[in-house]
């Protein structure tokens, strides 16, 4: 089976309210079979023509993985992240969530 993932950036805040959102996903991931394999606070973007606009101090990037595309998705609709969801949209700007499917 192929697994699912989430792809995430966003730009930071409140740094405050962005805290208790990543500790209560670091919490809940387990619950949704979910593994955090990357986060990187000021990734480098190298190409595309918006690098300039959207990359800058306090923008981060996540991968998640679940054990498929459906789980994923699954995951994003539960009652638990919807609520952490709220701290997250509170904290950021420029946020986007992709879910992909891969090996």
């Amino acid at each position: 089976m192929t697994k699912g993932y989430w792809i995430g950036t966003t730009t930071i805040t409140n740094f405050k309210i962005f805290t208790k959102y990543s500790e209560g996903v670091v919490n809940w991931l387990e619950s949704v079979e979910g593994t955090g394999l990357a986060g990187h606070l000021d990734p480098l973007w190298i190409e595309g023509s918006g690098k300039q606009k959207w990359f800058k101090k306090n923008d981060l990037l996540i991968i998640i993985q679940f054990p498929s595309k459906q789980k994923a998705i699954d995951a994003y609709y539960t009652s638990e992240y919807q609520e952490l969801l709220k701290l997250r949209l509170s904290s950021t700007i420029n946020s986007t969530l992709r879910i992909v499917e891969g090996s």
